[in-house]
């Protein structure tokens, strides 16, 4: 970069030498924005082949970028990792996102971050350019123009999950990531977000009408994303409705020569099952595709790549996702008389309605014990917007509760906006002891 500059400034006093300020300007200004860096993070927040759309999403969305002029060098990749070589898998070493199973998206060598690395605070630190000592220790670079990220997984009020935890925490909340994002060493963020109440990670945090970052989501601040295209040969749902009609609407521009927000009024009006929705100020809203899913140095024409239509009954809501999956696969072991995929399937229906029971029954008892009797049955209200100052409670109550009670990543939706509620409601002293008498 230092002999790159150099050589610049060498032009740039040649040609002044000849009395011509406004082309020695003009080639300066040309030649710096060349140097101009996007740059992309690419979020798979879940593990297990029940989420099998997750890391689907994001490998095709790397392959995505790749095909628009990104290099491996200009995005980082996070993903648990456990799909493609899962033991469920049939197509062994392979992860696709289409339902004729044609096209392999995964690629090993694009993840950065897997396994226990791929955690909250590894993620935070990366978007803000922190170091980081674990994966590739790559993180986002100084002098990034246009940093893109999108994010796949499960969300709830205020948080989106991450698929391993970090010192007993599983979960980004809005406003943590909302302070990354400020970090980050980029002078404009763009992202797209899949996840259930994934408006709730920005509707407080983001100004409509000035800053630096804009997001869309998924989904409003209070209800689900959807999947939408199954496989029976995998017995997965290999992506979601907002992130295919996100891919479907940037693979099928040859040149990218749209709006954002033109982007986004697509996939809103495409996206039957949630409410697209976005967030941040228009000039950003305004930009280019271009602008955001093209390195400077790529070509300007682009392959365009076919949609593929989803099929009638592929959309499901993904609150009711885990059981509809285990439902989808075990009528179809039933059929094709694989009695032995049946008994499992029926072993994990069976369990998982038991820490279902067991989960709703805990946060019940918890909060007869930290609440106010007259305050109890509040928490089956809609949720409120968090105060400040209770944040810290509510990191705590999700925390204890995960330490003693066990994880709500898979079984959140309704359980964790209850304890959003007993939070910002009780006080921490109380709602810990509750959870430590009730999940001991």
């Amino acid at each position: 970069m230092y002999i790159f500059i150099t050589h610049i400034f060498i032009a740039f006093c040649f040609l002044l030498s000849f009395s011509r300020m406004k082309l020695a300007v003009l080639l300066l200004s040309v030649l710096l924005v060349a140097q101009a860096r996007n740059f992309a993070v690419l979020i798979a927040g879940s593990k297990g082949w029940n989420n099998y759309r997750h890391q689907s999403d994001v490998m095709a969305h790397y392959q995505l970028l790749k095909a628009r002029g990104y290099k491996k060098e200009d995005m980082i990749v996070f993903a648990y990792d456990d799909i493609a070589y899962n033991s469920y898998n049939p197509k062994r070493g392979k992860i696709f996102n289409r339902a004729d199973l044609r096209t392999n998206v995964y690629d090993a060598s694009a993840i950065d971050y897997r396994g226990a690395d791929a955690n909250p605070k590894i993620i935070l630190d990366v978007i803000a350019g922190r170091s980081v000592s674990v994966g590739s220790r790559r993180t986002v670079p100084a002098g990034v123009d246009k940093l893109y990220i999108y994010y796949n997984n499960h969300g709830y009020t205020d948080l989106i999950a991450a698929p391993a935890s970090y010192q007993g925490k599983e979960y980004i909340y809005s406003w943590d990531f909302d302070a990354a994002i400020k970090k980050a060493p980029a002078k404009t963020v763009f992202g797209n977000i899949e996840a259930c109440y994934s408006g709730s990670m920005f509707y407080k945090t983001i100004s409509n009408k000035t800053g630096s970052y804009a997001f869309t989501t998924a989904a409003n601040v209070a209800e689900s994303s959807y999947a939408a295209v199954w496989s029976s040969t995998l017995r997965a749902y290999l992506s979601n409705e907002y992130s295919k009609n996100l891919m479907d609407f940037i693979g099928g521009s040859s040149t990218l020569n749209f709006k954002l927000v033109d982007m986004y009024k697509a996939v809103k009006d495409k996206t039957e099952g949630s409410h697209v929705s976005k967030y941040g100020p228009s000039s950003i809203f305004n930009l280019k595709g271009l602008d955001i899913f093209k390195p400077k140095r790529a070509n300007s024409e682009f392959q365009v790549i076919p949609s593929e239509p989803i099929k009638a009954g592929d959309r499901v809501k993904v609150t009711e996702l885990r059981q509809n999956t285990m439902q989808r696969a075990l009528l179809e072991s039933q059929v094709e008389n694989d009695l032995v995929q049946t008994k499992i399937l029926e072993s994990q229906m069976k369990a998982d309605k038991a820490y279902t029971t067991y989960l709703d029954s805990a946060i019940e008892a918890i909060a007869n014990m930290a609440l106010p009797l007259n305050k109890v049955g509040d928490i089956h209200k809609d949720v409120q917007e968090m105060p400040v100052t209770k944040r810290a409670v509510f990191e705590a109550t999700l925390d204890k509760f995960t330490a003693k009670c066990g994880s709500l990543v898979e079984h959140g939706w309704g359980r964790i906006e209850k304890l959003h509620n007993v939070a910002r409601i009780g006080n921490v002293e109380d709602i810990v002891k509750a959870i430590e008498y009730v999940c001991q």
